[in-house]
């Protein structure tokens, strides 16, 4: 599954602005609250190995090893399918020299990889390259209502998949983002949204039968389940 990030400007191609300003980096500095609402020491370990399976290291290590890596290593590592690496490619891929020599297709590619390989994460993440390349900078709000219905897809995809956390979070801040630009979603809009997540859903699964992979496991575990109810009566 791959976006087109042919035309980004150069100087615009990291995420790394953004990323700094999404709730999963965010959660680096609130992490003794997400915690406590968590529950108990059981419950935290539950949670957090399943955000990790899911591409979530902010709870974990933050993926600190695999970053530490060159990128000879991470490739050879992400051809086996191994998530970490997939997502520590990414990351490098955003920064020069590498964002020079690929553009934006580079880490796009990496976090769609990463996505058909099981991420939620990286689902964040291309949202997140979706608003950059087709929201941020387009003037007419009829074109950017086009590009807001992907990216609410993009988060929709994460809901299909079991992981509430990036509507939760990043999702919302994209919808408040709507309302202060007086862009508005109606029913139509809604089923928009829900049809092309739908449509991005079975093209990963598609393309994960296609390595061999099998279906998605969907399942969340009654622990992040409680966490997601606490954290969203907490906001």
């Amino acid at each position: 599954m791959q976006l087109n990030a042919s035309n980004i400007p150069l100087s615009k191609m990291s995420l790394h602005s953004k990323q700094e300003e999404s709730a999963a980096s965010k959660a680096a500095n609130n992490i003794q609250e997400y915690r406590t609402l968590m529950g108990n020491a059981a419950a935290v370990a539950e949670v957090e190995g399943w955000f990790a399976k899911h591409g979530n290291y902010a709870f974990n290590d933050g993926n600190a090893a695999y970053k530490s890596y060159n990128k000879e290593t991470l490739e050879k590592l992400a051809s086996t399918g191994d998530l970490r690496a997939i997502h520590a490619l990414a990351l490098l891929y955003e920064k020069p020299p590498y964002i020079g020599e690929y553009g934006a297709e580079g880490y796009i590619a990496q976090y769609s990889r990463a996505a058909t390989y099981g991420s939620t994460a990286a689902l964040t993440d291309l949202a997140i390259a979706h608003e950059v390349r087709f929201y941020d900078y387009e003037r007419d709000n009829s074109v950017k209502k086009i590009a807001a219905i992907e990216v609410l897809a993009l988060y929709g995809v994460s809901e299909l998949r079991g992981d509430s956390w990036a509507n939760i979070n990043d999702g919302e801040l994209f919808r408040e983002r709507l309302t202060r630009d007086n862009i508005f979603l109606g029913k139509s809009d809604q089923d928009l949204i829900a049809q092309r997540s739908k449509q991005i859903y079975d093209q990963l699964q598609q393309e994960r039968t296609a390595l061999g992979l099998g279906e998605f496991d969907n399942s969340t575990p009654d622990s992040v389940k409680q966490f997601y109810n606490r954290l969203k009566s907490a906001k």
